[in-house]
């Protein structure tokens, strides 16, 4: 396992029995969606010179499915938000500086 999924396994309970919360709300739950920021998760392909943890996508990609596998709607938020930052470290580095 990886730091950042040792951290989201840490709450596992939580993201299991939160998956009708997020999906009677149509989003993740607050307490959900607080485990995923504070965890480092949508960090993990982001550049360290931008605060993030560079991590490898294999790293991602494995704690993506992890959460996905206990709460759906957190797995696809991970998935969708947490590919972004990867995504704009493929640009300009101005362009990368003024986000």
């Amino acid at each position: 396992m990886n730091a950042v999924l040792d951290r989201v396994m840490e709450h596992a309970e939580l993201l299991e029995s939160d998956g009708p919360v997020s999906e009677g709300l149509g989003r993740v739950s607050d307490e959900v969606a607080a485990v995923l920021r504070e965890s480092g998760v949508i960090r993990m392909l982001q550049p360290r010179d931008f605060g993030g943890f560079e991590s490898h996508p294999t790293d991602f990609l494995r704690t993506a499915y992890e959460i996905g596998q206990r709460n759906g709607a957190a797995g696809w938020v991970t998935g969708v938000v947490g590919v972004h930052p990867h995504e704009l470290a493929q640009g300009d580095p101005r362009m990368q500086r003024e986000i």
